[in-house]
């Protein structure tokens, strides 16, 4: 070995410290130059820290490294290099990690579900995440510190002035007052306590045996509730239906018959206009009402005649009497019927009713003529309907049930009875009357109408009369409006109004 110099021998070290030195250096890199494998790519928003050659992992596991980083499209295309003899699941999550909070950068694929189908080479893995950004995370911790500087500052600020602090000294001496106040109400109740959390368990206790024993009750109910709940959303679009229609037929009826509803609304006008007058007059004391009202002895006779009856049925506590006007304008004959009555109730559930009525269409008179010519033998046949006006006469006796009365008796000079149903706490009164069962070539006269109270004594009226009837010349709708006096409300009218001098 003597021919070997020196400088050779310091040669020959040092390559092999350099090869030494590119060995350790790919094997920190941990670059696998010999790996064969195939290229896949991915796409992030950012990948601030990661560089070329770093690691690709899956499961904590390196299965790859970086190959190159591109801007494409204002994003970071990443390619990667996978061994060939790993298989990527398809829906795979790609992102961005760190070896701890200063470490390096590295990409971690986290594998999904699927089981047969695979990344293929060349192909972008769509999901990805973005990583934590440790320049983002330092960011926004610098803004928190800026805010909890400010909120020190301020509480400094009201904390360091002589207020501040007596302000503070005030607020923990009134918590230290309520935490003794606290402490020793809790110590004086204790018992009390004690009892209302054994009420509360008993009522818990309690609580659950209920839900129990009625919990198919509770079933049942809600099933039932499915149940209406289901037919009501079945039955919406009919109601619907049949609600348009409804209106369809009421804006027709009231489009048909405008001009008769305007005429209508100035008969009743004029109608109160004549009551007014009437009103005026029994003020000024003429006629019989008049001399009635204003005649200090009409008054003390009338007086002693209500006491009178009074007396005659005292054994009724509740016995209220009525008088009562009802005006209604009839729509096919254009004319006015009047109703006067008097009415006796000696319960809250029960009245007597006797009253005039003014019918413009009160008595009805059917002709009818035949004429035979021959030859060749042809019959005209004809009908003529003649009405007069008539006096007519009510008397009845009527019993309440619940929302419901049923009338009976004599009405308008025949027999008939009546049902009438009360809503709205009893200001809405819907009535059906049914008399004058055998009148010759008709059928039964039907009245359906509403009374609606504006105030105490006074109601407006509408409805439709003898509906049934096949003689259009006798169907009407009618609009009106009616007062009712009790006797205490004639009392109080009498008393208020001056005698008149003689």
């Amino acid at each position: 070995m003597a021919f070997i110099s020196k400088e050779a021998k310091v040669g020959m070290f040092v390559l092999v410290g350099i090869l030494i030195l590119a060995y350790f250096t790919l094997k920190v890199g941990k670059i696998e130059v010999t790996e064969k494998g195939y290229i896949i790519y991915a796409v992030f928003d950012t990948v601030s820290g990661l560089d070329e050659k770093s690691v690709v992992k899956m499961a904590g596991v390196p299965i790859g490294n970086v190959v190159s980083i591109q801007l494409e499209n204002g994003k970071a295309k990443v390619r990667m290099s996978i061994k060939e003899d790993v298989d990527i699941p398809a829906d795979s999550t790609i992102s961005l990690a760190s070896e701890g909070l200063l470490g390096e950068k590295y990409i971690e694929i986290i594998p999904g579900e699927e089981k047969e189908e695979f990344i293929q080479p060349e192909s972008v893995l769509s999901k990805s995440t973005p990583g934590a950004n440790f320049d983002e995370f330092v960011r926004k911790i610098t803004i928190m510190a800026d805010d909890i500087k400010k909120v020190t500052e301020s509480l400094a600020e009201a904390l360091g002035e002589e207020e501040g602090k007596e302000s503070l000294k005030e607020i923990v001496v009134n918590l230290r007052d309520s935490t003794r106040v606290f402490r020793d109400l809790m110590d004086a109740n204790e018992k009390k306590i004690g009892r209302i959390l054994d009420n509360l368990d008993r009522l818990s206790a309690d609580l659950g045996e209920v839900s129990g024993e009625s919990k198919q009750d509770m079933k049942t109910l809600i099933a039932n509730l499915r149940e209406f709940s289901d037919t009501l959303k079945e039955r919406t679009p009919e109601i619907a239906s049949k609600i348009e229609s409804t209106m369809n037929q009421v804006e027709g009826f009231v489009s048909e018959n405008r001009e008769d509803i305007k005429e209508a609304i100035e008969n009743i006008k004029s109608a109160s206009a004549r009551l007014d007058s009437t009103l005026e007059k029994i003020e000024s004391g003429e006629g019989t009402i008049g001399k009635l009202v204003t005649d200090e002895k009409a008054y003390e006779d009338f007086s002693s005649a209500m006491d009178g009856i009074n007396r005659q049925i005292k054994k009724y506590e509740t016995l209220q009497t009525y008088l009562g006007y009802r005006l209604e304008y009839q729509e096919q004959s254009s004319d006015f019927k009047q109703y006067a009555s008097l009415k006796i109730q000696p319960t809250v559930d029960k009245y007597y009713l006797f009253g005039i009525v003014d019918d413009p269409v009160g008595n009805v008179e059917t002709t009818r003529t035949i004429v035979t010519q021959t030859p060749p033998g042809t019959t005209v046949e004809t009908e003529k309907v003649e009405v007069d006006d008539d006096l007519k006469f009510n008397a009845l006796i009527s019993k309440q049930f619940g929302d419901f009365s049923f009338r009976g008796g004599l009405m308008e000079s025949t027999g008939g009875f009546g049902l009438s149903y009360f809503s709205l706490s009893d200001r809405l009164v819907f009535n059906l009357d049914f008399f004058d069962l055998t009148r010759d070539n008709n059928d039964p006269h039907l009245k359906f109408y509403g009374n609606y109270s504006i105030f105490r004594n006074f109601f407006l009226t509408a409805g439709y009369d003898d509906f049934i009837n096949d003689n259009s010349d006798l169907r009407t709708f009618f609009f009106g409006f009616g007062i009712e006096l009790r006797d205490e409300d004639l009392k109080t009218l009498l008393r208020a109004t001056p005698p008149v001098s003689p």
